[in-house]
């Protein structure tokens, strides 16, 4: 399963630009194509799981398929497990201290796993999760 966002698409009359705007989180962004757009639409949803993490919220985890006049952004696998990594966290009232004690890692190496920008390997998410006390559960479709 991956987590896939719906923005509505419109486009600017004076500019020609393609707008998309998700209203889970809340974003909207910008490109010469559609492409361009969904991809910028892809970097703001980082950075808006980065700002989840940052105030201790829950991430959005939607998964329903576009309307007409809407578009899907699909988060990667690895971007989709840190997320359900960010909620467990956030459910439990789990601090990366905690977790970096459990593993017996360093505090930075938390954040590290915890960045959506940076690759992690499925061991060390894996991991981290149940260092929550929560259990990551694979299934095929």
């Amino acid at each position: 399963m991956r987590f896939s966002y719906p923005c509505e698409v419109s486009e600017d009359s004076e500019t020609g630009q393609v707008i998309l705007e998700c209203k889970n989180p809340s974003a909207f962004a910008f490109g010469n194509s559609l492409e361009e757009a969904m991809k910028e639409m892809h970097s703001l949803l980082l950075d808006c799981v980065s700002d989840y993490i940052d105030e201790g919220k829950i991430f959005p985890t939607i998964t329903k398929p576009a309307k007409k006049n809407e578009v899907s952004v699909e988060l990667t696998p690895s971007e989709t497990v840190k997320i359900l990594f960010l909620n467990s966290m956030v459910e439990t009232k789990t601090k990366p201290i905690q977790i970096a004690r459990r593993l017996g890692i360093a505090k930075q190496e938390v954040t590290r796993i915890l960045n959506p920008r940076q690759k992690t390997k499925i061991d060390t998410l894996e991991k981290a999760i149940e260092a929550t006390g929560k259990k990551l559960i694979y299934s095929i479709a």
